[in-house]
């Protein structure tokens, strides 16, 4: 299985996204969505913060983050990618959009994009994502990109996996 750090940091895309790293300067842009360790930020220092944490998991091999760039307007509309599970060869997808967002595909094409590479180029054993019964819209998509429900997790959660 290969793992971050990549000698090149992978930037994938489509013909609608591009997933690529997010750099310092844009951090205003994604205050509303920026999560570390299930905290939200509400400040800039907050989102900074936790933008330098996710790097340094990267650079110590734990995780795998992209901004999620609209390619006819390059702007950043969300972010996802695999944020833990690496030791054991799998990889725990996470996402979130900027709301104005929802809705339009982004979502759906970005992890179908961040799956592949994890099959193909990474080469992980498994790949997994973690959301409730409540988020619908989570629930559709995952089922969406053929991710079945595995687990019933604790506090509410459902595990679902990627079929390999």
């Amino acid at each position: 299985m290969k793992r971050p750090p990549f000698e090149i940091y992978p930037m994938l895309s489509d013909n609608t996204i591009l997933l690529r790293p997010i750099a310092p300067h844009e951090v205003s842009q994604l205050i509303d969505i920026s999560f570390y360790d299930a905290q939200q930020a509400t400040t800039m220092d907050q989102a900074a913060a936790m933008l330098a944490r996710i790097n340094e998991d990267y650079r110590a091999g734990n995780t795998l983050h992209w901004g999620i760039e609209d390619r006819l307007t390059h702007q950043l509309v969300g972010t996802c990618g695999y944020y833990r599970g690496f030791e054991t060869g799998r990889g725990e997808l996470g996402c979130v959009l900027l709301e104005q967002f929802r809705g339009y595909g982004y979502m759906a094409k970005a992890l179908k994009l961040a799956v592949d590479f994890g099959r193909n180029e990474m080469e992980l054993l498994a790949i997994v994502a973690i959301t409730t019964r409540q988020n619908r819209p989570a629930v559709r998509l995952l089922e969406g990109l053929a991710f079945r429900e595995v687990a019933e997790l604790p506090d509410g959660y459902v595990e679902y996996a990627y079929p390999f």
